[in-house]
């Protein structure tokens, strides 16, 4: 898993994922067909696991195996939640 990930800094990483579906670096194909398979692999699994399918499902299975170990939420789920 990506780093922040593994720290628990699901913040970052939803920024990051965000800066990546931007439009103008969507655009760029070359730069996306030059990547290698495992990184386009970690891209996929990033968009699922903070896809609102099923209400952020995964993303929340993902926060209970965690358990009671320190991390950054996403905000903007945290204060839906409310």
């Amino acid at each position: 898993p990506p780093r922040l990930q593994v720290l628990g800094n699901f913040e970052a990483l939803r920024a990051v994922l965000n800066g990546l579906q931007h439009r103008a670096v969507v655009r760029l194909a070359a730069a996306w067909e030059a990547l290698p398979a495992d990184g386009l692999a970690a891209f996929d699994a990033l968009e699922d696991l903070l896809s609102a399918a099923g209400n952020f499902q995964l993303y929340r299975q993902t926060l209970q195996l965690r358990g009671g170990q320190p991390l950054v939420p996403v905000l903007s789920i945290c204060l839906h939640d409310l």
